[in-house]
């Protein structure tokens, strides 16, 4: 068992007013019961889809309970369930800001909009990421990204 700290803050200036959110001197503990990490950094060229960075037993596990990730450009992950209908969950990444998630069980998004062989469907029948993909989909000679995923379990 291991133990992660996470900290996460944000500062804004709305017409002359700085509002901040969170904290960067209190992190929040986040427990992982196997205490493994699988770290991948890859360079993701433009125009390239599907990079893989992680399917189940990469790391020694099949399952994940804490993802972080950030690319220096602006790239899609996918979080697939390659087990059934080969699904996936598409999000944008923003360069230089993280994505954190806190499970690998996507049940909670059966509803959210996916696709599924290139056509936008509802999610209704996966569970769990078993596959997680990047793309960086930009026009030739946008420029390369350098992604970072670790991931807990």
């Amino acid at each position: 068992m291991a133990t992660v700290e996470i900290t996460q803050h944000i500062k804004v200036t709305l017409g002359g007013v700085v509002k901040e959110y969170g904290d960067t001197e209190t992190p929040v503990d986040f427990t992982i019961t196997n205490g493994l990490v699988h770290e991948v950094r890859a360079v993701v060229a433009d125009n390239y889809l599907d990079e893989v960075l992680w399917t189940a037993g990469d790391g020694n596990f099949d399952a994940f309970e804490l993802l972080w990730f950030v690319s220096d450009a602006d790239v899609f992950i996918e979080l697939r369930n390659t087990q059934a209908t080969d699904e996936f969950i598409l999000l944008e990444v923003k360069a230089g800001v993280p994505l954190i998630l806190t499970s690998d069980d996507i049940a909670g998004y059966d509803t959210a909009t996916r696709f599924d062989d290139a056509v936008l469907v509802e999610a209704t029948d996966w569970d769990q990421c078993d596959q997680i993909t990047v793309q960086r989909n930009v026009a030739d000679a946008a420029g390369d990204a350098t992604v970072h995923l670790v991931l807990f379990a």
